[in-house]
């Protein structure tokens, strides 16, 4: 088929134009293949990166999750080490169990016949109001009492007697 050019020939292009033309046609292709090929990549270098960044989330998530764990187990430790400290200090000084322990050994120390009419417990002493009917007992008691070591002190006050009562006093133990 034959080609018919209905164009002047003063408005047809000439050689140098039609040559700049292609040229720049070929640039122009060039620059979008190269656009192409750049949108592309950048296409997948999201993707790629969107799908590490999800994993370095999940594995943050994860991390995050393991330190709340052990904060949580590291906050019931202190718990329980500061409620073991305090028990410790309340063992060393449990004055009550002591002054019991210390009751009930210098009550051993008191002959079948002597009669305690008072005892007095405090967190340094205790004080007995004892009536014994002779001085054996009266110095089997004080015996008994110094021979033990368990107190600082043994004091005797008030000490009396009563014909067929026998002696009445105030013994005061201080450890």
């Amino acid at each position: 088929m034959r080609q018919i050019n209905l164009l002047p020939t003063d408005l047809r292009p000439t050689k140098k134009l039609s040559l700049a033309i292609k040229k720049a046609e070929k640039v122009f292709i060039g620059l979008l293949v190269i656009y192409i090929i750049t949108l592309t990549s950048a296409y997948f270098a999201d993707s790629l990166l969107t799908k590490k960044f999800q994993e370095f989330s999940d594995k943050k998530n994860e991390l995050s999750n393991e330190l709340k764990s052990l904060a949580k187990v590291e906050t019931s430790t202190v718990y329980i080490r500061d409620r073991i400290e305090k028990y410790y200090k309340l063992t060393d000084k449990d004055i009550e169990l002591t002054t019991l322990n210390l009751f009930e050994d210098s009550h051993q120390n008191f002959p079948p016949d002597a009669i305690i009419t008072l005892v007095d417990i405090s967190e340094k002493n205790i004080n007995y109001s004892v009536s014994v009917t002779d001085v054996v007992s009266l110095t089997s008691i004080l015996d008994g009492l110094s021979d033990s070591k368990l107190y600082k002190d043994i004091n005797i006050s008030s000490l009396g007697y009563q014909e067929g009562k026998g002696y009445s006093f105030f013994l005061t133990l201080t450890f």
